[in-house]
């Protein structure tokens, strides 16, 4: 499926599927806004990608799921007074044209879950990554960061009802 509009300077389309053959399902989805915002430096731009993925190997269910966003435009044109408002209610801030006030981002994350029943037992594992960069000066600050994250858990849960064997 797709989608788009246009309206005023600012423009949005998206891509979106999914398929399924036997037991492996995929699904994904694509997308990308853009503007030049509704006042004077305010520009903007994003991407997105999601993707999910599903299938079974023996007794064990698998999914894989991933994201990316990018954002290498985000532009901050700050707060006005009243009276600037009343003016021009388009005005940016001087002081954030100055600091070059704004924002990048890119962040990407992966997890991986699987699951298999065992008896009463459904048992869970799953594992994450991430990583993000952001440059965010602001008219008072410049904040830049750059992180990775990782995560993972394990659980057992008894599901009544199921007798419990061991194999």
């Amino acid at each position: 499926r797709v989608t788009g509009w246009l309206s005023d300077g600012i423009s949005r389309a998206s891509v979106t599927g999914g398929r399924r053959l036997g037991d492996f399902g995929l699904q994904g989805t694509l997308t990308r806004n853009a503007g030049d915002g509704a006042r004077d430096f305010s520009a903007f731009e994003s991407t997105n990608a999601m993707g999910d993925a599903r299938w079974q190997m023996g007794d064990t269910r698998l999914q894989l799921q991933a994201s990316i966003y990018d954002a290498p435009e985000a532009e901050n044109p700050g707060a006005l007074t009243q009276a600037e408002m009343d003016r021009d209610p388009t005005l940016p801030d001087s002081n954030n044209i100055v600091k070059k006030a704004g924002k990048v981002v890119k962040q990407s994350m992966v997890s991986l879950v699987a699951g298999r029943d065992v008896g009463s037992l459904s048992l869970t594992a799953s594992g994450q990554l991430g990583w993000r960069e952001l440059g965010n000066p602001q008219s008072f600050a410049i904040i830049d960061l750059d992180r990775q994250t990782n995560g993972a858990s394990v659980r057992a849960q008894y599901v009544a009802g199921r007798r419990f064997r061991v194999a």
